[in-house]
C-alpha cells in the first residue's frame, strides 16, 4: 500500500491519479486485496486494578488507508 506520510505530502501531486484509481474501484464493483488488510493491537484499559482478566483490554483493528478513503 501507499505509506500515510506520502499521502499527506504528496496529495495535490497524487489527487487525480487517486481520483481515477478510485472511480475505476467503484465502477468495476472491484475491492483490491491490499485495501482490505488490518493489524490489530491490544491496547491496556487505563485505571484497571487486574490485567489477567480479558475485559481490562481493547482491541483496535487498524484498517490501510486506501481501504478507508
Amino acid at each position: 500500500g501507499i505509506p500515510n506520510i506520502v499521502l499527506k505530502v504528496f496529495v495535490n501531486t497524487i489527487a487525480p491519479l487517486l481520483f481515477k484509481c478510485l472511480h475505476a474501484v467503484l465502477c468495476l464493483n472491484y475491492f483490491p486485496k491490499a485495501w482490505q488488510e488490518w493489524i490489530a493491537i491490544v491496547l491496556r484499559k487505563p485505571g484497571r486494578s487486574e490485567y489477567t482478566i480479558p475485559k481490562s483490554y481493547r482491541l483496535i483493528a487498524l484498517y490501510a488507508t486506501m481501504g478507508k478513503i
